[in-house]
């Protein structure tokens, strides 16, 4: 993996197969996938990852996305990062999600609260 710093995060792309690892605190998977294209077209590789986070090594876990056509991401339940294939991130690069207004910074630190609230149960 390759670390690639883009202009809203830092962002680790797969040497072998152009995949890309987004971190949560990264931010929405779109913005951190449009300000990190383009990646590099990957080769087609022989063997798949084995499907734990490139992280912390959890299993990871299929999640659809939202406004592609049976586009996924592969997400990490105990880090929440997530790991999207090089083929699903030009998906995800030319679907705009439906919600894609910028938050202001109220906005924004209401947003992590509700996420923090979610996730940890505060």
């Amino acid at each position: 993996m390759t670390e690639r710093s883009t202009d809203v995060a830092h962002v680790d792309v797969c040497d072998s197969c152009a995949g890309i690892w987004i971190d949560w605190f990264d931010g929405g998977l779109h913005a951190v996938a449009v300000s990190a294209a383009p990646l590099p077209v990957g080769s087609r590789a022989t063997q798949q990852g084995d499907g734990t986070c490139p992280l912390c090594r959890q299993q990871l876990v299929i999640e659809p996305m939202p406004d592609t056509q049976g586009g996924s991401v592969h997400r990490c339940g105990a880090c929440h990062g997530a790991w999207v294939s090089r083929e699903h991130f030009d998906q995800l690069v030319l679907n705009e999600p439906a919600d894609s207004t910028p938050l202001d910074e109220a906005s924004g630190w209401s947003w992590i609260g509700q996420k923090l609230q979610r996730w940890f149960g505060w």
